[in-house]
């Protein structure tokens, strides 16, 4: 029996959710065809962000984060029992460069694990 970490976890599904079903499309447009390649193009750009923002967080020191960008915010859950004001910022900043959000619509909360 195979345990992952958290964040392992919590990134597969994320990937699975978000990942179109690879089906064999028979009778289809090309513009079908194109959007659904757009589509693909999106949520890998996407997935590519929040990764790339919990790799930089989890290399400045926080542990077990996890980033989730939806069309209106950017939700970041860290494993720790509470934030500083400066640890608040750092999260913000980083986030902010990686995924281009503004910081109204950026959500961090805390979570401490069992």
């Amino acid at each position: 029996n195979l345990e992952l970490p958290y964040n392992v976890y919590v990134y597969v599904n994320k990937i699975f959710e978000k990942k179109v079903n690879d089906v064999y499309l028979f009778n289809i447009t090309e513009e079908q065809k194109q959007e659904a390649i757009d589509n693909m193009i999106e949520i890998t750009e996407v997935a590519e962000k929040e990764t790339s923002a919990e790799i930089l967080l989890e290399a400045k020191g926080f542990e077990d984060v996890v980033v989730s960008i939806t069309e209106e915010t950017v939700d970041v859950v860290v494993s720790t029992p509470e934030l500083s004001e400066a640890q608040r910022a750092q999260i913000e900043d980083i986030v902010i460069r990686k995924t281009g959000v503004a910081p109204e619509d950026i959500v961090i909360s805390t979570l401490v694990g069992e």
